[in-house]
């Protein structure tokens, strides 16, 4: 019985960790001068761009984001 309990405990404890060793896969595109031209916004016709098309469409677009005060370099 208390060698069951431990590979129990053994067994949780492995998978914790190699849980905890998964990193999120995160990209972030910040443009500060971007329009709604671009296809997952309503786009341009004129304006083709399939691949922050694929990425929007596959991920997470904040489209109501502000910002208190804009700089330009």
């Amino acid at each position: 019985m208390r060698f069951t309990l431990h590979l129990l405990a053994a067994l949780l404890l492995s998978f914790t960790l190699s849980a905890a060793d998964k990193k999120p896969n995160i990209l972030m595109i910040a443009i500060d001068d971007q329009n709604d031209w671009i296809g997952y916004l309503g786009g341009h016709p004129m304006v083709k761009t399939p691949h922050i098309d694929s990425l929007a469409k596959r991920g997470t677009a904040f489209t109501n984001a502000h910002c208190q005060s804009p700089l330009c370099n």
